[in-house]
């Protein structure tokens, strides 16, 4: 497909982890369509005479992982160019959080050129949707969930509930997730050491038993579910990410799990959400993933389906 151009706002490509990289598996999509495929690194992003620019690369080859050695990546790319990025057809919101000020900084920016380009997740949604709040939305298929900075709060959860977990409000990949239990010697001193480390307020949930089966990963494309896998958790951790250490599984979507993706997909359509990651443990959903969202790699091991052909054929269907 000629005369489409795409860019990819994402981490420098040296740093992925392209055995597990969705963005990989987008961009490799894109250039099998033959469309121009291109990347920039959002610390390049700048507001020029009115226009909103950064410095490009034009990515000229992509490897299979397989073809690749040691300390070698399958994306080569040429020099970059300080262009407008006025001149795409789209552009891939996809680095990885930390969801901070410059984060934020830069949807500001691509909200300046949304009228002139398609840009995948809406930018101003994934800055007013951050992954811990917009779940909130759909409280009635969440775990008991509180968001505060109040001490005595926190710990009248954890009395009520007996076990709770803890996590940091704009925290990723399954760091900082704390496991409270009431009468624990060091309940207390978690709850404040969250508190005194972090200066906004944090989530506190109710402890799913069942977490020890795994949660699952569920994604949807423009709204409607594409497919989904568990994520079991190591012996001895209550976190079933990947990259802390959790593994995939293929699993069957319960019609629970339908439910909830029913619920909140024309949410999702509606807010410009397009590509959406969202964690179901036992049949309550605990987060929406919008930035960056992950899982495309074991859908593929566990099942040969490649839901970035999925993800494209959805996005050009709608041009």
């Amino acid at each position: 497909m000629k005369n489409i151009k795409v860019a990819f706002q994402m981490d420098a490509p040296e740093k992925l982890h392209y055995a597990g990289d969705s963005t990989y598996l987008f961009i490799q999509e894109a250039f099998k369509r033959s469309m121009e495929v291109y990347f920039y690194t959002p610390n390049t992003l700048s507001w020029l005479e009115g226009k909103v620019m950064a410095r490009v690369h034009k990515i000229s080859k992509v490897l299979d992982i397989t073809e690749v050695g040691a300390g070698e990546i399958p994306i080569i790319y040429e020099e970059s160019k300080l262009i407008s990025l006025e001149d795409f057809n789209y552009i891939f919101l996809r680095q990885d959080p930390p969801f901070d000020m410059a984060y934020i900084t830069s949807t500001f920016l691509l909200e300046k050129i949304m009228d002139k380009v398609r840009i995948v997740n809406n930018p101003v949604s994934v800055r007013n949707s951050p992954e811990k709040l917009l779940v909130t939305e759909f409280y009635d298929y969440m775990p008991k969930t509180i968001i505060t900075s109040d001490f005595d709060v926190i710990n009248n959860f954890l009395e009520e509930n007996g076990r709770a977990v803890i996590k940091p409000l704009y925290g990723n990949a399954g760091a900082d997730v704390f496991f409270l239990r009431q009468g624990d010697f060091n309940a207390k001193s978690i709850i404040q050491y969250f508190l005194h480390t972090f200066k906004e307020q944090v989530m506190v949930q109710e402890f799913l038993e069942n977490v020890r089966y795994g949660d699952k990963r569920i994604i949807l494309i423009n709204g409607e579910v594409a497919g989904g896998f568990a994520r079991i958790p190591a012996e001895n951790e209550i976190r079933s990410n990947l990259a802390v250490g959790g593994s995939a599984k293929q699993s069957d979507l319960t019609a629970r799990d339908l439910e909830i993706c029913k619920a909140i997909g024309g949410r999702l359509k509606e807010l410009g959400l397009f590509f959406v990651g969202i964690d179901v443990i036992d049949g309550h959903i605990t987060e929406i993933n919008v930035t960056s969202p992950t899982g495309l790699r074991p859908i593929i091991n566990m099942t040969g389906e490649n839901l970035a052909i999925k993800m494209w054929d959805s996005l050009l269907a709608g041009m």
